[in-house]
């Protein structure tokens, strides 16, 4: 199993962490703080062995450069906002969505973000940089995390005005 599947939490790595660091586990101890006995404690004790930082946005661990983590953070919270906002004027609604997001190995950010634009059934314009991603699975997230962690990694923010528009 993975860590992900044993403890039911979603991970999503920055593409700007360097994972080909290796880290030891073995030396990191619960001390008396209460953060360090849950498994987002000890998952930023790992990050921050690998010189990078983690913090929840939703149900997502993320793990970034350890001077982006808040605004990564900020980002996602108000994107959120402005999406349901948007959507309780249009629809009445304040009922959070969520949807499961995967890929396939060696997925170029813009073809991930052609299927988020197809599963919402959006339109964002927005030009990421080619990269290759590996294989991976969001479950049950939202759209405001999908967006902000897809473009976190190109230190992208990713807006919705009144109107609904992405940018």
């Amino acid at each position: 199993k993975t860590l992900s599947e044993a403890y039911r939490v979603s991970i999503w790595v920055d593409r700007r962490v360097d994972l080909s660091r290796h880290v030891s586990i073995i030396g990191i101890k619960a001390n008396d703080s209460p953060e360090s006995k849950t498994t987002l404690g000890r998952l930023v004790a790992v990050a921050r062995l690998g010189g990078a930082d983690a913090g929840l946005i939703e149900n997502v661990v993320y793990v970034g450069p350890a001077d982006q983590i808040g605004a990564v953070q900020r980002s996602a919270v108000r994107l959120h906002d402005e999406i349901m906002k948007n959507r309780k004027r249009a629809s009445g609604s304040d009922q959070v969505e969520s949807r499961t997001l995967s890929w396939e190995e060696i997925t170029t950010p813009s073809e991930l973000l052609d299927e988020i634009k197809k599963r919402w059934s959006i339109d964002i314009e927005s030009k990421l940089p080619h990269d290759l991603m590996h294989a991976g699975e969001l479950p049950s997230s939202t759209l405001a995390t999908q967006l902000t962690l897809l473009h976190a990694g190109f230190d992208r923010q990713v807006e919705c005005d009144s109107s609904g528009a992405f940018t």
